[in-house]
Order: structure tokens, then sequence, then C-alpha cells
């Protein structure tokens, strides 16, 4: 990485160089790092790659017309092309009446630093490690694949108006699918380090689920349903998204939209955005450097707060929450750092609660049905199992379901103890396991 002060020079140097173009306002954002990345197929790796790149992005702002270029060229040449393109493209723009402007200097909480002991563990220990699953894999007659990567990363953010914030970060993740005659399997670790990661947990998980129990015919229809974090945080991203997202609140296509400090949730669900856990990706300020700080979305299933960037925080008169993305942004502010508060029960008391339902490993190809509804459909994947009477007693085949979030989050049974990081660095969510009294499938596939 090329550290605090190169990055602090290297945007100091594109700012001298707008304001020399005669440019009002402007912003420099400067991302780089290394990102390594060893996938194994057929039970043989593959593929060992590490990609190590820098890319600046540069926003002009002349009036109120705003033009935004990027590139990943960071010397003089490269820095002075880049904001000449960006005051270029401003000028071809119409004038935004509810641009305001960037924000001013500020001061950032300090973030958790590593602990002892956490780090990398190269493309050795990737290697080693995957072995593990291949020769788990090939003991039960299993073929299978995944990837395991990490990375290391920096961020410099800083404007016209005295904005200057540096991050750091790293990130590692292990997935694995494996196969046989009885379906698939999946399980995931996500963590900072790659020394974190435990393989034979992965291993083992995706094994169990690959071999356990026979197919029973399950048919389409309404069923309790048991979430594990993977399918949990694959709704959480869609409730982040259509939900507390100041664009779409006020474009009236949000479920939260009239509902604020209303019940639309069971009580025991609280949801929080918490850009400063430890067990997370810990950030202190967004993408235009606002110091970001907790916010509660749902407090025991009412609906609290609507979060907010520089841009719409102006235009609606609202407080900006430090939830920028990348300009130039069409989402709008989402947070980025959920937390489904856990609850007291584990997976096996959950299970032994359940009178007919599913256990769901994870879902996959989820699309919007509803936003105003917020109902999704979308298939389970690599784990779906048959509950009845309190103990699993077979593979179901994959299921389409069609569901309300609103509707399914009504009606919570057990929320587990423990909580999982699920997600990229840019979006994690920190989720626990969820026990629904129902949940809505309205197709079945002829495979596992």
């Amino acid at each position: 990485m090329l550290g605090k002060q190169k990055l602090k020079a290297m945007t100091g140097y594109a700012l001298k160089e707008a304001k020399r173009l005669g440019v009002g306002e402007a912003e420099v954002v400067i991302w780089g790092g290394t990102e390594e990345l060893t996938r194994f197929a057929q039970n043989h790796i593959h593929q060992s790659v590490s990609l190590t790149d820098t890319q600046i992005h540069v926003r002009c702002i002349l009036g109120r017309k705003i033009g935004v270029a990027r590139a990943n060229r960071t010397d003089p040449i490269g820095i002075r092309t880049a904001v000449a393109r960006a005051k270029m493209l401003a000028t071809l723009q119409r004038e935004d009446p509810h641009f305001h402007s960037l924000p001013t200097r500020n001061t950032y909480r300090r973030i958790s630093r590593p602990r002892k002991g956490d780090k990398h563990i190269g493309s050795s220990g990737r290697a080693q490690a995957i072995a593990i699953i291949i020769r788990n894999a090939l003991e039960h007659d299993l073929v299978a694949s995944g990837a395991f990567s990490e990375s290391d990363s920096e961020l410099g953010v800083a404007n016209s108006h005295g904005v200057w914030a540096y991050h750091i970060g790293a990130a590692a993740s292990l997935s694995s699918i494996v196969m046989g005659e009885r379906g698939s399997g999946f399980a995931s670790q996500n963590t900072k380090f790659g020394s974190g990661i435990t393989t034979n947990e992965v291993s083992d998980t995706a094994i169990y689920k690959a071999t356990h129990g026979e197919f029973v015919d399950v048919p389409a229809g309404e069923y309790e349903v048991i979430l594990e974090p993977p399918a949990v945080a694959e709704l959480l991203d869609f409730f982040g998204w259509l939900g507390p997202n100041a664009r779409i609140y006020h474009e009236d296509v949000s479920f939260y939209q009239g509902n604020i400090g209303k019940q639309l949730f069971d009580s025991s669900l609280t949801i929080v955005d918490d850009p400063f856990q430890a067990a997370g990706y810990p950030m202190a300020f967004d993408y235009e450097g606002t110091p970001k700080k907790k916010i509660t979305l749902v407090n025991r299933g009412v609906a609290q707060n609507v979060v907010y960037d520089s841009y719409h925080g102006h235009k609606y008169g609202k407080e900006n929450t430090g939830h920028a993305l990348l300009a130039p942004n069409t989402w709008g502010p989402i947070p980025t750092h959920m937390v489904l508060l856990p609850g007291k029960q584990n997976v096996s008391a959950m299970i032994k609660r359940v009178k007919r339902g599913l256990l769901i490993t994870r879902f996959w190809y989820t699309r919007v049905v509803h936003h105003k509804k917020l109902i999704l459909t979308g298939m389970t994947r690599d784990g779906t199992f048959f509950i009845e009477h309190g103990t699993i007693v077979g593979r179901a085949r994959n299921l389409r379901y069609t569901e309300s979030v609103l509707e399914a989050l009504k009606d919570i049974r057990g929320i587990g103890n423990d909580l999982s990081l699920e997600g990229s660095e840019g979006s994690p969510s920190l989720v626990p396991t969820l026990h629904l009294g129902k949940f809505r499938f309205t197709g079945v596939t002829q495979h596992g």
C-alpha cells in the first residue's frame, strides 16, 4: 500500500490542479490495495491471482454542474488528466438545483485495530487450506469448488473545503460448495484476516449439507422456516436498499414511507447500522469524508430512521448521517454496516420447536417483485432440509419462494444467539439465524 502521507500528497496535488483550472469545489477519492484470490473446482486449484491497483476518483463542481472522472494512472500526468476530464464533463452537465455543497472538515472516531497475531496467510496458506477441503471432499466421494480471498486496502478522501480522511482495511473470505449424488452443500466464513478462517469448520459444514438425509417430497406452500445467516443477509440487503434509503424513501418507493414510528415487525427485531462493530469491517467515515455513526433502523419492531448523504440531506432538509457512496451514486444512501441483534436461542433449540418446516442454507437469484411491500422472489440453494416435529427428516429439493419480507418478519419465533459476518468488506452484515413462523414457497425444482 502507498501509505497515509503518499495518499494525502496525491489528493492535495489533485485539489491544487482543480483550483488552478478554476474549479469551484472539488473532491478527490483515492482507493488502493492488493487482493489475492485462489479458486478451486473439480477438486483442483485452477487459479491463483494477485491484483494491486490504485484508482483516483475526481468530482469537480462548477456552480451546480457536476462532473466525475476516474482513472488508475496516479502519477502527476494521470492526476492532471483525471481532473481536467472531470472539469470538462462538468461543463457539459445541466445544473442540479438540489446540490448544495460538499461536506466541510471534520474529525473522526478511532476504529479498532487488528489483534495481535492477525495476519494474511498468503498463497501457500490458502492452498493448504483448500487442500484440506479437497481431501475431506474426496473421502466422502464429493466434488469441491470455491474460493479463498485475502485483501488489504486503503482509502483517502479529500476536498476543497479541507476534508482529509484516511482508512485502512483488510478482509478475508473462504467459501466452498461440495456436490454429490444427494445434492450440494455450502459453507463460508468472512473475517479480516486469513488466519481467522477455520477451514475444517467450513469443510465439515459443507459436507454435512451435501450428504445428510434422503430426498423427501416437499410441495410448494407455506412453511415455518429456519433461515441460516447467508439467507438472512440476503433478505437484509434488500431491506437496506428498499427501506431506510433516503432516495427510495422520498421518491415514495420505500416500505418505510408513512411508517416511521410504527410497529412494522415482530417486537423481537432490532436492526442497527453500526460502522464500529469490531466483529465486522469498521469504518469511521463515508466516501465524502463525513463521519459515520451508529443508527438504529428498527427498534423492537418499530421503524426508526432513514439514512442520508450530503446531497439528499440538503435536498430534503435532513441531517447528513454519513452514508454517501462513491460518486456518481444512483443507488442513494444505503446502510452498509447492518447488524441484526442476536437473541438467546441456538439452532438445535429452534429446530426442536418446528412442527413442519424447512431449514434454509441460503438463497440466490433474489429479485424484487413489489418495492413497497418488499415482496422478493428467489431460490433456495445448497442445502434445504425438511423438518417435522422437531427433527430433520430429509432433504428437500430446491424451492422458489415469493414472500413479503415485511410480513415474514412480523412472525419471528426465534433469533439465534450467534452473529455471522456475511458479505464483502464494502457492505457487510452481522446476522444471526432466524426462525420465522411462515414463509411462502411457490414452486419446486426437479433437482436438489
